[in-house]
């Protein structure tokens, strides 16, 4: 089981009435039809934050959260990218060898061509994760992060689209109080 620590003292209401099965497969979080967001543990919470400011923007992003990442639900995952046409996997590990890597190789076993724009991957910069408070905040992606690439992906790189402030995410959720 794997988990974030910053999900530790959060409070979410009991909807495992929603999910195929408690522990495996994937939830759509919300419906969107110009994006594809694919998002796993606190991620989830922080492509919502971006989907609402998004929508106040005009675009419409669908989230997939990947509660579980070794039985996932890869036809909710293609029906959703057919639809949208753009990927983005938003992922709290090196995009590299994680979750990212695993999405792009269901697109292209399936069909690439259901892409409309090339995929993007928001995860860990490629350095060893820090202890440190200071540089895990620039470590993680967060809120600013996530619209400021979903409105390059929609509108275009030049977007003039107003970001969320950069903040730090144990800033913003409940502080952890654990060895870090």
């Amino acid at each position: 089981m794997l988990e974030h620590r910053l999900l530790y003292e959060l409070s979410f209401e009991d909807d495992n009435n929603e999910l195929s099965h408690p522990l495996f497969g994937s939830k759509l979080e919300r419906e969107g039809s110009d994006l594809t967001i694919i998002a796993t543990s606190v991620m989830v919470l922080e492509a919502k934050r971006a989907a609402d400011h998004l929508s106040e923007n005009g675009i419409s992003v669908e989230i997939i959260n990947l509660h579980s990442i070794s039985h996932l639900d890869k036809e909710m995952i293609l029906k959703s990218v057919e639809k949208t046409g753009k990927m983005l996997i938003a992922d709290t590990s090196w995009a590299a060898y994680a979750v990212a890597a695993d999405m792009n190789l269901i697109i292209n076993e399936y069909n690439p061509s259901i892409l409309n724009a090339p995929t993007r991957s928001m995860g860990m910069i490629n350095t060893p994760c820090p202890t440190a408070k200071v540089l895990e905040d620039m470590y993680y992606p967060d809120v600013h992060d996530i619209v400021d690439v979903c409105a390059g992906m929609v509108i275009g790189k030049d977007h003039a689209m107003t970001l969320p402030k950069k903040e730090s995410m144990t800033d913003f959720y409940k502080h952890f109080k654990g060895p870090f």
